[in-house]
């Protein structure tokens, strides 16, 4: 969730300034100040790419012992 989330705040900040054109750059509108406080977000409490293979290990982890249980009943109905 941490990963998806912050990727999706960056790219709206980032979206937001390039819309509002050269005063997305204005200090006055402050989507400088929320890119650059928004950007440590993808790496804080570790970077996003990690935790989505972190991520997808398990859930590939549990998904093979799910089908593993569902071989070995399988077997003794047979």
């Amino acid at each position: 969730m941490k990963a998806m989330t912050s990727w999706f705040a960056s790219e709206c900040v980032r979206e937001c300034r390039e819309q509002m054109g050269a005063h997305g750059y204005s200090s006055y509108s402050k989507l400088g100040t929320l890119y650059n406080d928004n950007d440590i977000n993808l790496t804080w409490e570790g970077d996003n790419h990690v935790l989505i293979q972190q991520t997808t290990k398990y859930v590939m982890q549990q998904a093979q012992k799910i089908m593993q249980k569902g071989q070995k009943t399988n077997n003794r109905l047979l």
